[in-house]
């Protein structure tokens, strides 16, 4: 009985430790799931698997659990709102918990995709580039129809490269193709607008004053043509550009700012290369930076600013002391093979390295002199022999540089690219504000109008209604009307109204109840 029993036991443990194999190996194995990426011809990639592309139809050995699809998968930009989960059971059924993504099926899961229209509107030029992530669409130019997978979001970039702009738009797709539009940082953004399967940059021009700079710019890389001189691309608001100088090959950069509120005004962080107003940029003026080849007697280069051989001055935006290799300018040595080495320049003048040796030719940097046309000492961006450091915004008028009072003149005296609220003069009467002009707008109020007789207008801002005032207390009606026709009589001799304006005059203090 004993020996019968261990039998029995020793069967049930061996089925038992039989069972938890085939469990284990069940749970283990691999589940094989066709994946069809259908209409979307970007990259795309499940877990950690190789990258796919080009709408390729694949398979993967999946185990039992939950996945995800990463839709144009890319170390350049990562991007977390660009996956959607899906989970494998071990009856091979793939399920998608979002239910828009795609549309799973035993063995089976085929990304669903939505036609979705970009207008680009204004923003189209000969390098202006734009893109959905970098991997899920190619670049374009001009508005497209693009196929791309609903129920994720798309980091939508304007430029060649994710490193040419930030703060861009991300757009997403709901199952019914409605596209909600927010910036990377979750809030609604005036980059673009969404609609139902549409999606529309939103676009306004900056107005660009290179000042004394005669080199070559643009607004980043792929996002404007390239310029010399003033110009006004056209740029999606909302976003941070790099501006790109002394194109080609040199290509020093700075940041700018358009304003994510809508107020246009574009501030440059550096506080250095330039400065900004409402959909407006300056650059800084430029620095004087001295360059000796020594004993070099070849050529060599810098960008597009200037070819030479032997020892020559180039007028230079600068970028800051502390600046990233963005923002260095490349002095090429042309006759050595065309290499380069980097240096960077300050405000207050400097120049670091002092010293470059490039391909064997040693090269030594130094600063110009300062500039200081109005003799406000601000001059030159604060050049190194310049009494104040600071942008002098116009250095041709002593009363504008930076920190200077605020004079009623019109102009931006303390260079904050803002204009006082009480400079301005939206009725064209010729009066600011602070002018004590009573009433912006209308043109008829203001300190040098006619004071009209007999009525309750300050027509002349000077707080009082005259000597005819009808909110005096008066004797009776005909103190107040004898007033209003002496003044008319007065005015008329003046040749400051005609007669019929007078007659007017005379007329309304008549018909009146002041004095009864």
């Amino acid at each position: 009985m004993r020996l019968i029993h261990g039998e029995i036991t020793m069967r049930a443990i061996l089925r038992i430790l039989v069972g938890v194999w085939l469990i284990h190996a069940g749970a283990a194995a691999a589940i094989t799931v066709n994946v069809d990426p259908g209409s979307y011809l970007g990259e795309w990639r499940i877990d950690s698997e190789a990258v796919q592309s080009g709408g390729s139809v694949a398979n993967f050995d999946l185990a039992v659990g939950s996945h995800q699809a990463i839709i144009g998968y890319t170390t350049q930009h990562p991007f977390a709102g660009n996956v959607f989960s899906f989970d494998v059971d071990s009856s091979g059924a793939v399920t998608v918990p979002n239910g828009i993504s795609a549309t799973g099926g035993i063995g089976i899961l085929d990304f669903n995709t939505r036609s979705l229209t970009v207008n680009t509107g204004a923003y189209v030029c000969s390098r202006c580039l734009w893109y959905f992530n970098l991997n899920v669409t190619p670049f374009f130019q001009g508005s497209q129809i693009v196929n791309l997978v609903p129920g994720i979001e798309y980091y939508v970039g304007v430029g060649s490269g994710a490193d040419q702009t930030s703060g861009a738009a991300v757009a997403s797709i709901a199952g019914n193709g409605t596209v909600t539009v927010l910036n990377e940082q979750g809030s609604p953004t005036i980059s673009a607008t969404g609609g139902i399967d549409t999606l529309t940059f939103n676009t306004t021009t900056l107005s660009v004053n290179p000042a004394g700079f005669t080199g070559t710019w643009s607004v980043g890389f792929g996002i404007s043509d390239d310029y010399t001189g003033s110009a006004t691309p056209t740029i999606i608001p909302g976003l941070q550009y790099k501006m790109v100088v002394a194109k080609p090959r040199s290509n020093a950069q700075f940041f700018i700012q358009h304003a994510t509120d809508g107020s246009g005004l574009v501030t440059v962080p550096n506080g250095v290369s330039g400065f900004g107003g409402v959909n407006a940029l300056t650059f800084a003026p430029t620095e004087t930076v001295f360059i000796d080849p020594g004993s070099f007697s070849g050529t060599w280069e810098l960008g597009s600013l200037l070819t030479a051989t032997g020892p020559a001055s180039v007028e230079v935006v600068p970028m800051g002391s502390s600046t990233p290799t963005f923002g260095r300018y490349r002095l090429y040595n042309i006759s050595g093979g065309g290499g380069f080495e980097e240096f960077s320049v300050a405000t207050p003048c400097a120049v670091e390295p002092a010293s470059l040796v490039v391909l064997g030719a040693t090269f030594q940097l130094s600063c110009g002199a300062c500039t200081d046309n109005d003799g406000d000492g601000f001059g030159a961006f604060g050049s190194a022999s310049c009494p104040e450091t600071g942008v002098d915004c116009d250095d041709l008028d002593s009363s504008v540089f930076p920190g200077a009072p605020e004079l009623c003149d019109g102009l931006d005296n303390d260079c904050d690219g803002l204009l006082p609220a009480n400079e301005s003069d939206l009725d064209g009467d010729g009066f600011f504000i602070c002018e004590n002009d009573c009433d912006d707008a209308d043109p008829d109020l203001n300190p040098n109008a006619v004071e009209l007789p007999g009525n309750v207008v300050d027509e002349n801002c000077d707080g009082s209604l005259g000597s005819c005032d009808p909110y005096t207390a008066w004797r009776n009606h005909g103190q107040f009307v004898r007033c209003v026709a002496q003044e008319v009589n007065d005015l008329r001799g003046a040749g400051l109204i005609s007669d019929v304006e007078g007659d007017g005059l005379v007329s309304s203090a008549a018909e009146s109840d002041v004095g009864r």
